[in-house]
């Protein structure tokens, strides 16, 4: 993916990419089919948070080093890992897709 591309893309525009990868509390409990407790909506948020936060860590590791994390530096510093791990996939799947085709 070209990198130029991906730094033209606006702070907003990758906020609201990275909302629509991160499902909603709405969705878990229509997916489960029955509200959550207060407990389990805490639990299911701050996975979300996590999750989201990766992304943004994904997004400064493979294109945009410069590019600010939404979150205190403690946090974002806890879950540098999950974009690493994020990355990493990444870069899996753009080796696998590359491979030629074999017959």
């Amino acid at each position: 993916m070209n990198k130029e591309i991906v730094r033209a893309v606006n702070e907003q525009q990758v906020l609201n990419a990275v909302n629509k990868l991160v499902p909603s509390l709405q969705s878990v409990e229509s997916a489960i089919q029955r509200p959550l407790s207060l407990g389990e909506k805490q639990i299911v948020s701050r996975a979300f948070e996590c999750q989201r936060i990766g992304i943004h860590w994904f997004i400064k590791l493979e294109w945009h080093s410069k590019y600010k994390i939404p979150a205190s530096k403690e946090i974002a510093k806890l879950i540098k890992p999950r974009g690493e791990l994020l990355q990493q996939i990444f870069s899996l799947c753009k080796n696998v897709h590359c491979i030629p085709q074999m017959a």
